[in-house]
């Protein structure tokens, strides 16, 4: 497994926190907060620096977590027969799904 340093999580973190879906919900939240104080304009920057913070240790949090997750997961298998199982199912599991989606699309049912 690569080593992955602090600095590309972080890197990562801030490359990722710069989404549309990211922007659009801080225009959103913006918006509001200004309909509700338009003369107090450091109250909309405040939030702003807010969301876009927690947007980003949210995504530095996950990073974390996920790479030590699958580190401690790669060196619990190590050596076993366990991984030829875990692929095998992982890719029988991609298939189910992806008939379901290919079934969903063809046959599809508003509210089912």
């Amino acid at each position: 497994m690569a080593d992955i340093s602090l600095a590309r999580i972080t890197s990562l973190a801030l490359a990722d926190a710069v989404n549309p879906c990211a922007l659009a919900m801080l225009a959103i939240i913006l918006i509001t907060i200004m309909t509700q104080y338009p003369d107090k304009r450091r109250k909309v920057l405040y939030a702003g620096l807010a969301f876009t913070s927690a947007v980003f240790i949210g995504y530095f949090l996950y990073g974390v977590i996920i790479i030590h997750f699958f580190k401690a997961i790669d060196t619990a298998i190590k050596g076993s027969s366990f991984p030829y199982y875990l692929y095998n199912g992982l890719a029988v599991l991609a298939m189910i799904l992806g008939a379901l989606n290919v079934k969903d699309y063809f046959m599809y049912k508003p509210g089912g």
